[in-house]
């Protein structure tokens, strides 16, 4: 079977049901060209196709001219797609309205209304201003400045100093937030590339950007889109160096800003759901856990439009309800969210990114295995290493390395694990700096395999649940060990009770201990 490049078909199948409806009214409206009947069908053809056939596709249109120059048609095909989707998208940002009252604008100054294009453009300009769109703002004020010029106005100078006033203001915003862009998108790469900083050495690259804004933090409250960078930026650095409380102090500013502005929240939900992502983060260190509930539901209940938007709202609110749930021992609840997740994937995979997919992918691996699902939790985890690598998020990535050998454990292959843990153990060789809870689970494996019989396996368990439990006094090793709770896992090994009944038995270990 012949196959050639799928994007038509990976375009095709991206359109949600209303931008193929759409398509499909677009076709419709030029429907006196007899060449979009054909489009159409060829259009219906390969979204027919669950995996992009091309031989099928010029056996089937055989009879069809455009089969001659079938690159062509497909291209062709790609661009009115492409259009629809312009025109039905675009009608829903401000940045199309804005260019639309701008072209309206221009065709009263052609026709020689000059009160009226007077009179429009401070309008557009007025709702620029608001939604803090600097580049049409300027190229509004360009157009009256221009005007003054023409016109004879006896207040010219007057008039003239107030556009160049506007003016210095709309570039001094610009200039603080591509400065405050700036800082937020090193860090948010500093986060995404490896979460946990064991000193402050690794971190002295960014002392600069935060004396900075130290100094600078005034300026910084010119507008919403500089509130939204610098808070962000605070959130995600106290929480890189382990400053969970002042994190969540900039979070709740944040949350606050958002909903005290509605239409420019709108245009920045991306910025929202990213910044919250991290808020939670926090909130979850501090085991403020009915609070990360209530801010996880408004976000699954915003209401966005576009592909990125869903796939970042479907993250943010699976990858932290999993840990919610793991986190506070929910396990009914935990396993319909497994449901809901997987049914919901399978429309939502193709627009995750990488970071995202690796995010989920390991939560649920750590949820299937709490649940006992050893060989779910196997499935999870290969899907993880398929595009996983140690370049990203390193501490996720050795996380999950050991984490596997666990499952496996639980398997009982104990011939892979044993090669495994060989592995594992000279490439942790070669690390600068490996934590301390690694060793220590590694020492376990190791013995663990060997020839012991059953009274040294509990003593062996316990002392590694005890060796676990004195080192979480340091906050790194504690926030370290955060992925999954290996103390509790250990006792459930120990008592031999099954880790998702634990909750059970400490409820009842205490209210005995109290009587």
């Amino acid at each position: 079977m012949k196959t050639t490049s799928n994007f038509i078909h990976q375009l095709i199948h991206s359109l949600t049901k209303n931008e193929k409806g759409y398509f499909v009214k677009l076709l419709k409206v030029h429907g006196g060209d007899p060449m979009n009947k054909k489009y159409f069908l060829l259009f219906s053809a390969i979204d027919k196709q669950l995996t992009y056939n091309e031989s099928a596709l010029t056996n089937q249109f055989k009879a069809e001219p455009f089969i001659k120059q079938f690159s062509v048609a497909k291209n062709y095909l790609i661009q009115i797609i492409l259009k629809s989707l312009i025109q039905f998208n675009g009608t829903k940002t401000i940045e199309n309205v804005l260019s639309k009252e701008i072209d309206t604008c221009n065709i009263l100054y052609q026709k020689g209304f000059i009160k009226e294009y007077q009179q429009s453009l401070s309008k557009v300009k007025r709702k620029s201003i608001l939604y803090e769109k600097h580049d049409f703002t300027l190229t509004i004020i360009k157009k009256e400045k221009e005007l003054l010029v023409n016109l004879k106005d006896k207040n010219f100078k007057k008039n003239l100093q107030k556009l160049l006033d506007e003016e210095s203001k709309i570039l001094d915003d610009i200039k603080i937030e591509n400065q405050l862009s700036k800082y937020y998108y090193i860090l948010t790469t500093e986060i995404h590339q490896n979460r946990i900083i064991r000193s402050e050495k690794e971190i002295a690259h960014l002392f600069p950007i935060i004396n900075s804004l130290h100094e600078d933090f005034p300026k910084f409250k010119n507008s919403f889109s500089s509130k939204n960078y610098y808070y962000g930026i605070q959130i995600i650095y106290n929480y890189l160096i382990n400053d969970f409380k002042k994190a969540e102090e900039f979070g709740i500013l944040h949350e606050k800003l958002f909903l005290q502005n509605p239409l420019l929240a709108k245009q920045k939900l991306d910025d929202f759901m990213e910044i919250s992502y991290h808020y939670l983060g926090a909130k979850f260190q501090l085991g403020n856990h009915e609070k990360i509930e209530l801010l996880l539901n408004k976000i699954y209940k915003l209401e966005v439009e576009t592909h990125e938007l869903k796939q970042k709202k479907f993250f943010v609110y699976y990858s932290n309800m999993i840990r919610l749930y793991a986190s506070t021992y929910q396990y009914k609840k935990a396993e319909q969210l497994l449901i809901d997740l997987n049914k919901e994937l399978p429309t939502i995979i193709t627009h995750l990114s990488i970071s995202n997919k690796l995010t989920l992918f390991l939560n649920s691996s750590i949820l299937q295995f709490a649940l006992g699902n050893y060989n779910a939790s196997l499935d999870y985890l290969n899907a993880y290493f398929e595009i996983a690598d140690n370049s990203f998020r390193k501490d996720a990535f050795k996380f999950a390395l050991i984490f596997n050998l666990f499952i496996h454990l639980k398997l009982g292959n104990l011939q892979l694990l044993e090669n495994l843990l060989k592995n594992i153990k000279q490439g942790f060789r070669k690390e600068k700096q490996i934590f301390l809870y690694e060793k220590i689970l590694i020492e376990f494996l190791s013995k663990t395999i060997g020839s012991i019989n059953k009274k040294e396996k509990i003593n062996l368990l316990k002392r590694t649940k005890m060796q676990l439990e004195e080192i979480k006094i340091d906050i790194i090793q504690k926030d370290a060990m955060r992925y999954f709770n290996y103390t509790r896992w250990f006792e459930s090994q120990i008592l031999q009770i099954p880790y998702t009944k634990m909750p059970e038995y400490l409820e009842k270990l205490d209210k005995s201990m109290e009587v």
